[in-house]
């Protein structure tokens, strides 16, 4: 379900300070992760927690990819019986989704990989439904009746996720990334290291400073145009955003087909084009990112009074640029 890497940008001047940045690349997770960290340099050190981060990214690659055949999440979507055994990680993950599906009224929904394959983002089938088609709406409400977390139930003894719809399949795009971002916060935290900042296309944790104190900055950038709509000097926490721009195809009518969907309508959301959610979570923010896009933007402010600890940006449709008090302070 999101993030194009492009959309944030990152202010590293690093004129203070006395030693350059250590950073890693990596393309995993089908996306480009960062990490960057601001120590005194310890190349044997900082070479360990690299591998160890790169060792966390394989597995977790392995285990919830949505495209591997042997991935635990493909296991469990090919299931052949109602109930399938799952690992910690997954229960983990399945029972944050529950949780916050029910929070935000049905919004935020793992099970919208009916919807997914429909209207094949990937461009891998030659047929694109259109949005603005009423042909098909027949379909739509089908595939809809599969699209329900509450087909969804798990145990933690055994540990088991049981399906009450053998139709329903689960997507963890609007989670998985999130959870990541907060597992590598985690091992640095661990590790002793204070001031970093962790990217996995554009899901970001940012750590202290840089070298020398100097503040770590980022530039939230316009979806649409040139140009920062909010700069923000941060000291600890994650900055998530969705939008529309990152995997999307043009139907005929020239409606705008991307991965971010309406749980209750089944169309691709067309209310918004970005919403950056900020606070001390980073899977927090990234359920809130693609849980609350297809809202408007009262309702996004409505709904961020159960997440004090949580902020806003919203582009809408209209290209207007909404965003709560206290975000980027």
């Amino acid at each position: 379900m999101k993030k194009l890497i492009l959309y944030m940008m990152l202010f590293l001047l690093l004129t203070s300070c006395s030693t350059a940045p250590q950073k890693n690349i990596y393309f995993k997770m089908d996306t480009i992760v960062e990490i960057t960290i601001f120590q005194e340099r310890n190349n044997r050190k900082t070479k360990r927690i690299f591998n160890e981060i790169e060792r966390f990214l394989d597995e977790w690659d392995d285990r919830f990819s949505p495209s591997k055949a042997t991935s635990e999440l493909s296991r469990i979507n090919s299931r052949q019986s109602d109930t399938v055994e799952i690992s910690k990680d997954m229960l983990q993950i399945l029972e944050i989704s529950l949780h916050y599906s029910q929070v935000l009224g049905g919004y935020f929904d793992i099970t919208v990989k009916p919807l997914k394959d429909f209207w094949d983002i990937s461009g891998e089938g030659e047929y694109l439904p259109d949005p603005r088609d009423s042909n098909i709406n027949d379909t739509l409400a089908k595939i809809l009746k599969n699209v329900n977390y509450a087909a969804i139930n798990t145990l933690r003894n055994p540990r088991r996720v049981i399906f009450s719809n053998a139709e329903t399949r689960i997507d963890l795009g609007g989670i998985a990334k999130g959870v990541a971002v907060d597992r590598i916060r985690m091992l640095l935290d661990d590790r002793g290291i204070t001031n970093y900042i962790v990217n996995i296309g554009g899901d970001l944790f940012v750590s202290g400073s840089k070298c020398g104190g100097e503040a770590i900055v980022i530039g939230v950038r316009h979806p649409r145009e040139d140009g920062v709509l909010r700069v923000i000097s941060a000291d600890r926490g994650a900055l998530i955003t969705s939008g529309d721009y990152e995997r999307f195809r043009i139907a005929g009518s020239g409606a705008r087909v991307h991965h971010i969907f309406d749980a209750k309508s089944g169309l691709p959301v067309s209310k918004n084009i970005a919403l950056s959610i900020s606070g001390e979570s980073a899977i927090v923010a990234d359920v809130l990112s693609t849980g609350l896009f297809a809202l408007s933007e009262g309702e996004i402010r409505e709904r961020m009074k159960q997440f004090p600890n949580y902020e806003f940006l919203l582009v809408d449709s209209a290209q207007n640029v909404y965003y709560s008090e206290n975000f980027g302070k």
